[in-house]
């Protein structure tokens, strides 16, 4: 009955094609966004593996470009020769 009143309601407001699952995927990515953590989220979702939240989850592709931004703005403060070596100290000969 549940999902019949949802198909309706849906068609109704003209978004037939919206899921109720789909729902839970915005609603995580969203929480994700916001900060909560990755376990938070996984109690929240009743799941036992933490790669099945992680399944819920959508890239902020803004917030991903803003990182590699962050990471090149740092990589070029340190000047290659001493990224280099500083980064060369860490190595296993």
């Amino acid at each position: 009955m549940l999902a019949t009143s949802w198909s309706e309601l849906v068609s109704r407001l003209g978004y037939p094609a919206l899921v109720r699952h789909g729902l839970r995927h915005t609603a995580f990515t969203w929480m994700a966004d916001s900060g909560v953590q990755l376990y938070v989220l996984q109690r929240v979702a009743g799941h036992h593996d933490p790669a099945a939240t992680a399944r819920y989850l959508y890239p902020d592709h803004g917030a991903v470009r803003d990182a590699g931004g962050a990471f090149s703005a740092w990589w070029d403060s340190m000047g290659t020769r001493s990224s280099v070596q500083a980064a060369s100290r860490f190595l296993v000969p």
